[in-house]
């Protein structure tokens, strides 16, 4: 089963394992690609709109965009549209492998979020990934990128994060195919 195909499964329902801290497995079917990793740069990405009045955001490799439709306690009991604020002039949730946003948008962006995507695909399909998202971005594209394994696997066994680089590497493969935008990387644990 091609990588597409195991997280279009995912997204609608398919068994995934999680490895807790005790070490047992726990196997599960909802809650995969929630926003964690976009949470993890929030404030960065306010500070960006704060400072770009009339932003257009993209949420690239949205997941299920939970952190989108509840209210966030980190967030002060706000909505993450109410925490970024007026400045923001729109968003698009985009994730190719998940039914309900994988249509693809047709206009760029001037902020593009790829938060916790790029470890998921296997290395020979990242420059496809990139590149694609270096046609949506008019201007700044912010990654998070985990520095270890998942505590997710599919049902295979496989762990989810399968492209683990150090953080010259992954600088260099993001510059190679998106050598003109405004890049910022969060490396994560």
């Amino acid at each position: 089963m091609s990588t597409e195909d195991k997280y279009k499964a995912l997204h609608r329902g398919g068994k995934y394992k999680v490895l807790k801290r005790d070490g047992s497995i726990l196997i599960k079917t909802t809650g995969y690609g929630s926003g964690g990793g976009f949470k993890t740069v929030i404030k960065t990405i306010k500070k960006h709109v704060d400072q770009n009045p009339g932003t257009f955001l993209l949420d690239y490799g949205c997941g299920s965009a939970k952190i989108w439709h509840d209210k966030q306690m980190s967030l002060g009991n706000t909505t993450v549209v109410e925490y970024l604020g007026e400045n923001l002039s729109g968003f698009y949730r985009y994730d190719p492998f998940h039914p309900k946003y994988d249509t693809r948008p047709e206009n760029k962006f001037n902020l593009v979020v790829v938060a916790e995507v790029i470890e998921h695909l296997p290395l020979e399909e990242i420059p496809v990934l990139l590149k694609d998202i270096a046609s949506l971005a008019s201007d700044k594209i912010i990654f998070t990128i985990p520095q270890s394994p998942s505590n997710a696997y599919f049902m295979d066994g496989e762990n989810m994060h399968c492209t683990l680089m150090s953080k010259d590497d992954w600088i260099k493969l993001i510059r190679k195919y998106i050598p003109k935008n405004t890049i910022t990387i969060k490396y994560t644990p």
